[in-house]
């Protein structure tokens, strides 16, 4: 199921980088081939393993394929590899919120100060990326695009490795219809997805996966 987050968040950044103008047709074919999605995934999940580790207890609530896919986010992520600013945190936040009907400011806060430590990782996975950082030296991408092939196998044995280490660390939630969030005094409150499948007035049932606490 990680792997197909992790797809679908570089199918869906990749998509809106490539609507934007101002894109030489030389970085807009390099975006459209393998290599620079095979690096995107394997710097998302390496960030997303580090994420687990500095915050296990946000990690099923955030790492979410509907967040990922989710345009908002698609074009705040997108910031780091166009060099437009950085992320919006809060944006990022207000968009993990989005989801969940009752979740407050308090929670938006508690979202954004994890989320900030994920950008961070994030952003210094990506720049250990040589295919990514080519994007802003058009004869660095010319020499990395013509040896593509031993690149493709190098890339894809990164991102099996990143995949298998993060499998371990990273929890996820799943198709989940209700979330329920535990705050740092115990305090509860629950929220209702609205997914296909739920039934209205149906007895409110949390994944144990989601639950967000401080212990």
């Amino acid at each position: 199921m990680l792997e197909t987050i992790v797809a679908a968040a570089a199918e869906a950044v990749f998509s809106h980088l490539l609507e934007q103008t101002g894109l030489t047709g030389q970085v807009r074919a390099w975006l459209g081939r393998d290599p620079a999605r095979l690096a995107f995934q394997t710097a998302l999940l390496r960030a997303l393993n580090r994420f687990a580790r500095q915050h296990p207890e946000w990690t099923a609530a955030l790492v979410d394929e509907t967040f990922f896919r989710r345009a908002d986010v698609a074009r705040e992520l997108s910031r780091f590899l166009t060099r437009r600013g950085a992320p919006d945190v809060n944006a990022l936040a207000a968009a993990w919120a989005a989801q969940l009907p009752r979740v407050g400011e308090r929670h938006r806060d508690e979202a954004a100060r994890a989320l900030t430590d994920f950008l961070r990782a994030f952003e210094e996975e990506l720049g250990n990326q040589e295919v990514l950082r080519a994007i802003h030296d058009s004869r660095e991408l010319a020499r990395i695009a013509d040896n593509t092939g031993a690149l493709l196998a190098t890339l894809r044995e990164q991102r099996s490795t990143a995949l298998a280490a993060a499998d371990r660390s990273v929890r996820i939630a799943g198709n989940v219809h209700h979330a329920l969030i535990v705050t740092g005094d115990r305090q509860r409150e629950q929220a209702v997805l609205d997914c296909p499948g739920t039934r209205a007035g149906s007895a409110p049932r949390a994944p144990r996966s989601w639950w967000v606490g401080h212990a």
